[in-house]
């Protein structure tokens, strides 16, 4: 059996676990994710998994359950968002997930294969197991923070966006354009108090709503980009030209803030 296979095989099992540890708001606790990120790196050391490859003799703790292990972890999949600091260790529940994670590894329908596999081959299997988990915790954790940025109230509000779009960037992903919308919107709604400005989620497509833009005010289409490619300005300027306005396309000297282009009636 392959070492894909046989980590599918474990991940059906840590699939079910974490599901069950959701919350009734879908959320998994960092603790949760935390523990089974650390539980891989101990089946490196032996399996099944006994408790005194993963216990701590002091405390009864998860051994090597900290902040900085977890940073490390996350490092080998390229992730270098700062995690919580402790990583776990100082929560009494630790254990106990431990121990349950243990359970849950060590009587797999996967377990067997695993053992009868060669170390290179058990490495590739852990490696597909961990990375689902850094990927979760990417979701669950990361992707959920509220982005943070150094504003200066004595600066222009011109270094506000792009300091709120650099944080933005630094998050990856479609985050950038997605507060960039959110940041034009915010404008025109001061700009026209009187006018109705759409909200729409950033995800969604101009098309899906028969939208001239993303956003519309009075007779001027507003299209929101980070990065102005040829054939969207063409398209979309096309479209608003049969539609009878005249696109004026513009662009930030800083190239962090948002490209926004507007049709004109």
């Amino acid at each position: 059996m392959t070492p894909q296979k046989i980590a599918d095989l474990f991940l059906e099992d840590v699939t079910a676990w974490y599901e069950g540890k959701t919350s009734a708001r879908g959320e998994i606790s960092t603790n949760v994710m935390a523990v089974g990120m650390v539980m891989i790196d101990h089946m490196a050391k032996g399996f099944p998994l006994a408790a005194a490859t993963y216990t701590s003799a002091q405390q009864g703790q998860v051994k090597e359950l900290s902040g900085r292990k977890i940073r490390e972890i996350l490092a080998r999949y390229g992730e270098t968002r700062v995690f919580r600091s402790e990583g776990g260790r100082t929560s009494r529940g630790s254990l106990p997930l431990a121990q349950e994670f243990a359970s849950l590894l060590n009587g797999s329908q996967a377990a067997k294969s695993y053992k009868n596999v060669s170390a290179s081959d058990q490495a590739l299997v852990r490696w597909h197991v961990q990375g689902w988990i850094v990927a979760l915790l990417r979701e669950q954790y990361f992707n959920r923070q509220r982005i943070a940025a150094d504003l200066d109230h004595r600066r222009p509000v011109k270094f506000a966006v792009d300091a709120l779009l650099q944080a933005a960037r630094a998050r990856g992903g479609t985050t950038a354009g997605a507060v960039a919308q959110h940041l034009v919107g915010a404008k025109l709604s001061l700009r026209f108090p009187d006018q109705s400005i759409s909200n729409e989620s950033y995800t969604t497509a101009d098309r899906q709503t028969d939208r001239p833009g993303d956003f519309l005010v009075g007779n001027t289409a507003i299209h929101v980009t980070m990065s102005p490619g040829e054939n969207l300005i063409s398209n979309r300027s096309k479209a608003n030209l049969q539609a009878g306005a005249v696109c004026v396309f513009t662009r930030s000297s800083s190239r962090v803030s948002a490209h926004v282009r507007a049709g004109h009636s």
